[in-house]
């Protein structure tokens, strides 16, 4: 368990959500050297999620993690179980008071991370960084946010997959499914909550967005996402 240093200082649990991520680990990992700097006073831990990967993502991660220099969890799936079932099994390892939420081929992301948790300590529950989805997607992402219930400045937001969460707040927020129809799940239960949302749009998320699918647009329709 991660320990505090002091009072007031914030746990941050950075959860990476991986699968197939060979490709993209080496570089990911090799910013991580940055993160202690970055994010002092606050102290990181990292907790991997890997959805059965095929290309020894698992294994990769277990051998950085003998000589990380900060506290590492990881947890490899027997079977493929989507974003949400990640997500879920993340949250059992969490020891953080803030949980960041991230993609392996996210770039810069012990700077970002510096920004969201400015953002976040200054009163908000959930900070999101600006997606920029292909164009082509705009349509059926604001149609997805807008059968979630979450306002305009939202809707893009939850395309991307850079997001800092109270650790409480994601908890209750958590969902089953994948992809974008989970992220738009997610926000509208946390706004049920009363939660304080921010969407920052000077740092932009680089990683592949959410990608929308007819089938988000159906369940959505069908089912609702409010609790």
């Amino acid at each position: 368990m991660a320990k505090r240093y002091h009072p007031g200082v914030v746990i941050v649990s950075v959860v990476v959500l991986c699968r197939n991520a060979v490709p993209n680990l080496p570089r990911f990992l090799e910013t991580l050297g940055d993160l202690h700097r970055r994010t002092l006073p606050d102290f990181p831990e990292l907790v991997f999620v890997d959805d059965a990967s095929t290309d020894g993502t698992t294994r990769l991660l277990f051998h950085w993690g003998e000589t990380a220099f900060l506290p590492v969890k990881v947890l490899g799936l027997d079977r493929p179980s989507g974003r949400g079932a990640c997500l879920r099994e993340a949250l059992a390892l969490v020891s953080g008071d803030a949980v960041a939420v991230v993609s392996p081929d996210e770039i810069e992301f012990p700077a970002k991370l510096r920004l969201l948790l400015d953002a976040y300590a200054d009163t908000a529950s959930v900070v999101l960084a600006d997606a920029s989805p292909p164009l082509l997607h705009g349509i059926s992402i604001a149609l997805v946010g807008a059968l979630a219930g979450l306002p305009k400045p939202l809707r893009r937001a939850s395309a991307g997959t850079l997001s800092l969460w109270n650790a409480d707040v994601l908890r209750r927020s958590s969902a089953d499914g994948d992809g974008l129809a989970l992220a738009a799940n997610m926000l509208a239960r946390a706004r049920e909550t009363g939660a304080t949302i921010r969407v920052l749009e000077s740092v932009r998320s680089d990683a592949e967005t959410l990608r929308p699918r007819f089938a988000d647009v159906f369940r959505l329709a069908a089912k609702g996402v409010r609790p």
